[in-house]
């Protein structure tokens, strides 16, 4: 279209009557929401939406286990608080017997298939009943 076009458009009354008719009858909070909405959209579109809403790196999963192997651990936590042993310098394996349940404790850096302790921190078993959960022993291990 024409610049003269256009502005033998905005001549005619029914536009006039129109653009004057929106721009002052509206309310003044309906503009304000207008303009937030519109730069809004823009801060959307520069910045990029993908951005905005996902991660910047995606979650690692760190542990996953079976939820029933979750009370032998807790019942092996006063045995770790009296040897004064930090389960984030160790990895938890814990083991199914007939009548019992051995929890082992191995440093992080512990050599896979080694027999004994071959860490930086000394490995550590609680073995346990599964009847009454009690301790049946614990002892470091050499």
């Amino acid at each position: 279209m024409s610049v003269i076009a256009i502005y033998q458009q905005s001549k005619s009354p029914n536009l006039r009557k129109f653009l004057a008719y929106n721009s002052f009858r509206e309310k003044k909070g309906a503009i304000v929401v207008k303009r937030f909405v519109w730069v809004l959209v823009s801060v959307i579109s520069i910045l990029g939406a993908g951005e905005l809403i996902a991660q910047s790196k995606p979650a690692r999963l760190l542990a996953e286990f079976r939820g029933a192997s979750l009370k032998w651990v807790h019942a092996d936590e006063p045995e770790f608080k009296r040897r004064n042993l930090n389960l984030d310098k160790y990895i938890v394996s814990i083991t199914e017997e007939d009548d019992s349940v051995v929890v082992t404790l191995s440093a992080t850096d512990a050599v896979k298939g080694a027999f004994g302790s071959s860490g930086s921190y000394p490995g550590y078993e609680v073995e346990i009943r599964k009847k009454d959960m009690k301790v049946v022993r614990s002892n470091y291990v050499r």
